[in-house]
C-alpha cells in the first residue's frame, strides 16, 4: 500500500539527481577534517618509516652479534680440543 508521503519522499520521477545544499561552514569543516586526516596519515607514515629504519639497524646489530658469537664459540672449541 503506497501512500502519498511515500511517493513524495521516496519515489523520484525526475531524471536529475537531487543534491544536498551545503553551507560554507560545512565546506570549511570538511576541508579542516581533510587536512586533519592528511596530517594524521603523514604522521603515521613518518612513524612507520622510523620504525622500519630502526628494524634495519637492529637486524644489522643482530647479524654482527651472531657472527661475533660464532667466532667466540669456534675459538673456544679449538681451545677445548687442545686439552
Amino acid at each position: 500500500m503506497y501512500t502519498w508521503m511515500h511517493d513524495v519522499c521516496i519515489v523520484d520521477n525526475s531524471s536529475t539527481i537531487r543534491q544536498r545544499q551545503t553551507s560554507a561552514v560545512d565546506t570549511n569543516k570538511a576541508d579542516n577534517d581533510d587536512r586533519e586526516v592528511d596530517e594524521l596519515i603523514r604522521h603515521h607514515a613518518e612513524m612507520q618509516e622510523r620504525i622500519a629504519e630502526e628494524m634495519v639497524h637492529l637486524a644489522r646489530n643482530l647479524r654482527e652479534n651472531v657472527s661475533a658469537s660464532g667466532h667466540i664459540v669456534r675459538e673456544d672449541v679449538k681451545v677445548c680440543r687442545l686439552f
